[in-house]
């Protein structure tokens, strides 16, 4: 069994940088919106590292689930579904 490290790794930067940019881009895309994203990223290191994780172990993501069981899918989706509070609330701001 290969884990699912790196793909809970994966959906977590995704979701991190989604939630910032649909917020960023509610009223639209600007050259500020670039800026802000880059200084966003400078700035916070959290979130910075989390975008490195996703990137970092991407490769290895097919063979973590080519061989999932039961338990590790629902925890994928656990993790998922708690990011969707989040993803609401970016899309209503």
């Amino acid at each position: 069994m290969a884990g699912t490290k790196e793909t809970k790794e994966l959906l977590i930067g995704i979701n991190e940088l989604s939630i910032y940019l649909l917020s960023l881009l509610k009223d639209g895309a600007s050259f500020k919106d670039a800026m802000d994203f880059y200084n966003y990223c400078k700035e916070n290191e959290e979130f910075k590292l989390k975008l490195f994780a996703a990137y970092d172990g991407c490769k290895q993501i097919p063979e973590e689930v080519k061989d999932l069981d039961l338990l590790e899918v629902f925890e994928i989706a656990q993790l998922q579904l708690n990011f969707v509070p989040a993803i609401i609330k970016a899309v209503k701001k």
